[in-house]
């Protein structure tokens, strides 16, 4: 893991990221390697634009193999506030993609669109899940049941719907495998 600071914000690079990075640019090519990082950076720029005009302090970003994760310094603000923060960077990456699709860049429009989409599952490791994790906690439910229950019914809505469609895309197939796996096992 490589870490260095941007003035007070600590950024930390994993291999895993490299290696996805990657194998980005040699399964599809260098230019989809680039635009899927300027895609999680306009997310997570999101994110951070949000964060800055709401007044909420980052401690750091880690850039890791499912995208970039951001951690804050305090734990505790209002529902309202973190939910606008969690929907920025999907939110950014919408916009993206109708800025690209009005000038043509239709590969860049839907490799936005795709991360944005994919942003939203309720998985606890993505804004969707955090999002209902949010609302939930505040709730006083029982977290740990609902989001996996949520991952398995979603894992194989989804799966489903790839394998009917005629979708036999094996990345895909592996990453809403690896994403349920990861929610079932978790804490």
């Amino acid at each position: 893991m490589v870490k260095f600071r941007i003035c007070r914000l600590e950024v930390s690079v994993t291999f895993g990221f490299l290696l996805v990075f990657s194998l980005l640019s040699l399964i599809g090519s260098p230019a989809l390697g680039f635009t899927a990082i300027a895609s999680c950076v306009i997310h997570e720029l999101g994110h951070c634009f949000a964060a800055v005009i709401l007044n909420v302090k980052i401690k750091s970003l880690t850039l890791w193999a499912g995208g970039v994760q951001m951690e804050r310094e305090s734990r505790i603000i209002s529902l309202g506030t973190e939910l606008a923060v969690l929907i920025s960077g999907p939110l950014f990456n919408l916009i993206s993609a109708i800025l690209y699709s009005l000038y043509g860049i239709n590969d860049a429009a839907m490799v936005n669109i795709s991360l944005a989409l994919f942003n939203f599952l309720p998985y606890s490791s993505l804004d969707g899940g955090c999002m209902i994790k949010a609302v939930l906690e505040r709730k006083s439910l029982n977290l740990n049941i609902i989001q996996k229950v949520t991952a398995v019914l979603t894992g194989i809505f989804i799966l489903t719907v790839l394998f009917l469609s005629g979708n036999h895309n094996i990345t895909a197939f592996v990453t809403v495998i690896l994403l349920t796996a990861d929610e079932i096992l978790s804490g």
